[in-house]
């Protein structure tokens, strides 16, 4: 087992990074995470700690050299501008977050219900949850107002979706960013205000 795990290691130039792409491929198979976690514990259990440590480096290391070479040389704010480019959509909502932003999942039947936000359906159309729908839709909230849908049949699919689509759109006009941090500096004065009255 573990020479045949070694031969698919060594072959590993033929494995691309397309699923890291913003639209592309956010979301991986879940059968490739699956796959490297039988991988690490096959060597562990035959092997031992030492080398399934081994192995962990040896699979991430052509990550590795290719963030090194990528990011060697370059001035600070070109790093800073690098790395940003490379955060998971999810990762730059959340970091966003700090109250301006949430992303969640919903079943399509139940926001249809419950809330009305624009959500982009599959055939690029833009319509609304509907009742009997059996998708799942991630959506972008703003100081409790739905911003965005994206309709995907997975929850974890629909949810990087539009957080991607949000990354860009903020990524296109970062001075939408300000403009919520303001509105939010707004709305908790109003409620400090507010508390103090009472």
């Amino acid at each position: 087992m573990i020479l045949k795990i070694d031969i698919l290691l060594r072959n590993r130039t033929s494995f691309s990074l397309q699923f890291i792409s913003p639209f592309g491929t956010l979301d991986p198979p879940k059968c490739l995470s699956d796959i490297v976690e039988a991988v690490f514990g096959a060597v562990f259990v035959d092997a031992g700690l030492v080398a399934a440590t081994n192995t962990v480096e040896h699979m991430l290391r052509p990550i590795l050299d290719a963030l090194t070479t990528a990011l060697t040389g370059m001035v600070t704010d070109d790093v800073q501008s690098r790395a940003r480019a490379m955060v998971h959509p999810k990762q730059y909502v959340h970091e966003l977050g700090g109250g301006i932003m949430s992303v969640k999942s919903w079943r399509e039947e139940v926001l249809a219900i419950k809330r009305s936000c624009p959500v982009w359906k599959d055939g690029g159309l833009w319509g609304e949850a509907q009742r009997d729908g059996s998708n799942h839709i991630g959506v972008i909230e703003s100081f409790g107002i739905d911003i965005i849908g994206i309709e995907e049949k997975s929850s974890h699919v629909a949810r990087n979706r539009a957080c991607a689509i949000t990354m860009e759109v903020f990524e296109r006009n970062p001075e939408l960013i300000e403009k919520l941090k303001c509105f939010g500096s707004l709305i908790q004065h109003k409620e400090h205000d507010a508390s103090d009255d009472e």
